[in-house]
């Protein structure tokens, strides 16, 4: 008939759309109250300690590899410290900043706690996602590199419910 469309559109009913809350339960629970949160209760865990956090700084850092290539060198983030500082005293954790921010320290420790918060450097492999790493304080004393690679994290015992990683990069 003249005037009319030749498509007919139905008008859309929203409310019998299969919206993913009408199946699943959904929770937000800003970081600040994780410690009231029941999913995050210490029932059953391990851990002697709730939160921890590792800030490193950084000097020169010699990048091991090809595909560090690219980055020139790795800058402060003097931020990075104030945050984890703020954040453990926030949530009554421990903080490892500065020159204690090294791997051995982080991979002797980090089992004992279920919260986790690295504020540091990241280096991704989009070619090789297992060497992707976590940049740690690179010390002289160190008998390990600076760098803990995804490969490395898999090997590891955690007890951490809830790890923040707190660079660019992640």
């Amino acid at each position: 008939t003249p005037g009319q469309s030749l498509y007919c559109i139905q008008p859309l009913n929203y409310r019998d759309l299969p919206y993913i809350f009408k199946h699943h339960p959904i929770a937000y629970t800003p970081s600040a109250t994780l410690k009231f949160n029941p999913f995050f209760s210490q029932e059953g865990m391990k851990s002697s300690n709730d939160f921890l956090a590792f800030a490193p700084t950084y000097s020169k850092i010699s990048l091991e590899n090809e595909i560090d290539k690219d980055v020139d060198n790795l800058n402060d983030l003097p931020y990075a410290r104030k945050e984890a500082s703020i954040v453990s005293r926030l949530m009554g954790g421990d903080s490892f900043t500065n020159i204690q921010a090294t791997k051995e320290n982080f991979i002797a420790i980090s089992e004992q706690y279920w919260l986790l918060h690295l504020a540091m450097h990241t280096l991704i492999n989009d070619t090789s996602p297992m060497m992707s790493k976590l940049v740690f304080y690179d010390s002289p004393d160190d008998s390990l590199s600076p760098y803990l690679n995804v490969h490395e994290i898999y090997g590891m015992n955690f007890n951490a419910k809830q790890v923040t990683l707190s660079a660019c990069n992640t």
